[in-house]
């Protein structure tokens, strides 16, 4: 289990948000949001840090503790 840093989870609180990372990943909205809420491996995949960092405008360091 992963755990976010507040400032990436307050970052990816936002619907919007979550949708366009569910579109990159070719996810649900469900899906991805389970995988915040619960801090599913997933978020680690390299095709999700990318899309992470594209919508949130984070670096990658700032987004795990």
């Amino acid at each position: 289990m992963l755990k976010l840093t507040h400032k990436a989870a307050q970052e990816l609180k936002c619907t919007s948000v979550q949708m366009k990372i569910a579109l990159d990943c070719n996810r649900t909205l469900q899906t991805v949001s389970s995988w915040i809420k619960h801090g599913h491996d997933n978020l680690s995949k390299r095709g999700t840090i990318e899309s992470i960092t594209k919508h949130t405008k984070l670096n990658e360091t700032e987004i795990f503790d």
